[in-house]
């Protein structure tokens, strides 16, 4: 029975830790403009920040993986 709850906290953690991570990723970043409103140099700026934020994102992830141990 122990076992079972242990488990539902961790999902529920899980849920909640990859919510904040998205929403503080997404509050970072901003809604920005529609693409036909930028300037080359802003379009390629999103495109850099839209690649950090895939690369913090996988990075969680393993570290949440790691920490596991």
């Amino acid at each position: 029975m122990n076992s079972i709850i242990s488990m539902a906290g961790r999902m529920l953690v899980r849920t909640l830790m990859k919510r904040g991570i998205n929403a503080g990723l997404n509050k970072t970043l901003g809604p920005g403009n529609a693409p036909d409103q930028m300037t080359p140099e802003d379009r390629a700026k999103r495109q850099q920040s839209a690649q950090n934020v895939k690369r913090a994102r996988k990075g969680m992830r393993i570290a949440r993986r790691f920490g596991r141990f």
